[in-house]
């Protein structure tokens, strides 16, 4: 059995949107990932130190808002580090995390 209906009218979203934010845009709604890449491990390691300070300087951007920029405004390159969490804190340890597993598998 199949049930079709027909999709909520436009404004009705918008409303929904607007009272809320975008889904997933708040904290701790959905997991979201953050994404970074560099052209080095060394670079990457640079990268995480740079957005976090970032993260930390604008507490008003939401997780999903960060998420979404990091996915469509930034160049994929070789090296990667990808962490997924609903919340600031969880998201930013993730990254920090990876960071310092990266500084003790480079030998500093």
């Amino acid at each position: 059995h199949v049930i079709l209906e027909q999709a909520p009218h436009h404004d009705a979203v918008a409303n929904a949107e607007s009272d809320s934010g975008p889904v997933g845009a708040g904290e701790g709604s959905l997991p979201v990932p953050w994404v970074l890449s560099a052209h080095s491990e060394a670079a990457l390691r640079e990268q995480i130190k740079r957005f976090r300070a970032f993260v930390d300087a604008n507490p008003g951007v939401s997780v999903g808002d960060i998420a979404h920029s990091l996915a469509t405004t930034r160049a994929a390159l070789a090296h990667r580090v990808a962490v997924v969490g609903e919340t600031r804190e969880e998201l930013l340890a993730g990254l920090v995390e990876d960071a310092a597993g990266r500084q003790a598998s480079s030998g500093r």
